[in-house]
């Protein structure tokens, strides 16, 4: 079978409606502003968001940070571990001293590498 075709071919012009947002919707439809106030639509708690100061400002780095609800809660729950990155954030944040997380999250590592042997 051959399709032989007389003129030009018009392709309709596809736009994302109702159906489409329903079928996908967003990752993330709600943004991430400077204000830290704004995780709460992502999932974190109001308890963690209230210990944090008032004059707590998210950068351009943090709100476009890929962190989901989900993902922190591997890091709760410890199925990961924070990495150097990660740490001196945390560290800033939380206005800790950098060696006390470190060396947290290196017991965690032999913790979880001792369990692994068998």
């Amino acid at each position: 079978m051959r399709l032989v075709t007389e003129g030009n071919v018009f392709w309709p012009v596809f736009s994302r409606g109702q159906r489409y947002n329903a079928l996908f919707p967003p990752l993330s439809p709600v943004p991430v502003t400077s204000d830290v106030r704004s995780l709460s639509d992502h999932g974190i708690p109001d308890a963690i968001l209230t210990a944090w100061p008032d004059d707590l400002v998210l950068n351009q780095l943090q709100q476009d940070a890929p962190f989901t609800r989900h993902e922190i809660s591997r890091y709760e729950r410890g199925l990961r571990i924070p990495t150097a990155p990660l740490l001196t954030a945390m560290a800033d944040s939380l206005d800790l001293p950098m060696a006390v997380l470190r060396r947290t999250a290196a017991a965690d590592r032999k913790r979880r590498h001792a369990g692994s042997r068998r």
